[in-house]
């Protein structure tokens, strides 16, 4: 018994010592380096790995402005931050400010400060930010975060297996529906070469659920309504009911349950998939990656009405932080126009205010133009990625039962309504307003 508390204490202070890795750094009660000047504080702020260079640049900057401020940041990879955040929270010791991509969840986990009125002037937001961005950070009435970049949905082709083909790129408006979604996908098609028109994943990987969700926007149906899952509805099977007759017919690469985004990218770049769905993100890392490749951005198709999944990335305030008033001002700083302009720019990024897109970079471009018009749209079917308490587990729930439909193992129905009975249950646990979005 001594030694199984022994081993417990030391598996405690493992763990602890750990998670310093992650959370606040601070030395002689918040003093900056080695508490060699006890005027300066050092907040933490743990942000998405890879291809930070700018960020760097302006957390310069930031200090420059700042001389009493300090920025640690911690890089972590995109699958690992809402773990590595509730055990930094739980132990009591999270980072300041937090790069996040599930802002609901983590706010009905009391992980992130409530900003409106303390922090953040309502007018003043709702003047600057992006409709279709500032609804996925808030949770039960309050905004939780600050919107980085945009994220609406979106679907690139391969221009030159259009032109082939005799097809013109399709443009926004009742046209480009699911019909001719269908007939583009009949037309791309060559059974002899192993040529598709449009590519979509349907297994337990990234990518499963967020590129069924516009569907089902698009046939009027919902994530989640007063707290629970509603995705079942008649709308819900419609929308099911169409993609899986996409598969049945062979218009989509086989193989759906294996297939990932990497994969699908890869096969337009080889000239045998012509149009696959990802962020806006994804047009500059094409050009940059692939600057041969004749790359173009194609809106979301329509179906009852205009739909869309609208996701992006925002940077929010533990409500644990020791520093709140340096984090705001670090916040406050990263998510001004001019950071906003710079860093999406920059980056290759679809910026979350109205003032970013007048500038040349993204008003002169077609694709950009086009992007644009998705993180513009704006009715009750342009619906915030993850905004649900618990995304990470429902998310994974969402996969499998659409996987299952996929490979027929289960009617689109049946999926469904299986699906919603597991999300329920977890739903169940919280108040059944909270998902609703404050601004209409």
């Amino acid at each position: 018994m001594k030694r199984k508390k022994v081993l417990s204490i030391l598996l405690i202070l493992g763990m602890t010592a750990s998670l310093a890795a992650c959370g606040n750094s601070e030395s002689g009660g918040g003093s900056g380096d080695s508490g060699s000047d006890e005027d300066v504080v050092t907040i933490v702020y743990m942000r998405q790995a890879g291809n930070t260079e700018v960020e760097d640049e302006l957390i310069k900057e930031f200090e420059e402005q700042h001389p009493g401020i300090k920025v640690q940041a911690n890089d972590v990879p995109t699958e690992e931050c809402y773990n590595k955040l509730t055990l930094a929270h739980n132990a009591g010791n999270p980072p300041d400010v937090i790069m996040t991509f599930w802002t609901p969840d983590a706010a009905a986990n009391g992980m992130l400060e409530p900003l409106l009125g303390t922090y953040v002037d309502e007018e003043e937001y709702l003047d600057r930010f992006v409709k279709s961005c500032r609804e996925m950070d808030t949770y039960d009435g309050d905004l939780y975060a600050i919107p980085f970049r945009a994220g609406p949905d979106s679907w690139f082709a391969n221009k030159d297996m259009l032109d082939a083909a005799g097809l013109e790129i399709p443009k926004f408006g009742d046209e480009w529906n699911w019909d001719t979604f269908r007939e583009y996908a009949e037309a791309l098609r060559n059974p002899d070469t192993g040529v598709y028109g449009i590519g979509l994943v349907g297994g337990n990987t990234n990518g499963t659920e967020w590129q069924f969700w516009p569907f089902l926007f698009q046939a009027g149906g919902k994530i989640i309504e007063n707290g629970k899952a509603v995705f079942n509805s008649e709308a819900g099977v419609e929308a099911l009911e169409y993609v899986c007759s996409l598969i049945e017919d062979d218009l989509i690469p086989p193989g759906i349950t294996t297939v990932d985004l990497n994969m699908l990218q890869d096969m337009q770049i080889a000239d045998t998939l012509c149009m696959w769905t990802d962020g806006p993100w994804m047009l500059s890392t094409m050009r940059n990656t692939y600057p041969d490749e004749n790359i173009c951005v194609v809106p979301m198709t329509t179906g009852k009405t205009a739909g869309n999944l609208s996701g992006g990335t925002s940077l929010g305030m533990s409500s644990l932080s020791k520093h709140k008033e340096e984090a705001w001002k670090f916040i406050e700083f990263m998510t001004s126009d001019e950071t906003l302009l710079k860093w999406n720019k920059e980056k290759g990024n679809a910026p979350p205010i109205y003032s970013a897109w007048e500038d040349p970079y993204y008003a002169d471009d077609r694709d950009w133009h086009v992007i644009e018009e998705l993180a513009m749209q704006d009715n009750e079917y342009i619906i915030p990625a993850n905004h649900y308490p618990e995304s990470i587990a429902l998310n994974q729930i969402m996969r499998g039962y659409l996987q299952a439909a996929y490979i027929g193992e289960m009617t689109p129905k049946e999926a469904l309504d299986a699906a919603a009975a597991e999300w329920n249950e977890i739903l169940s646990k919280y108040d059944p307003t909270v998902s609703d979005l404050i601004w209409k």
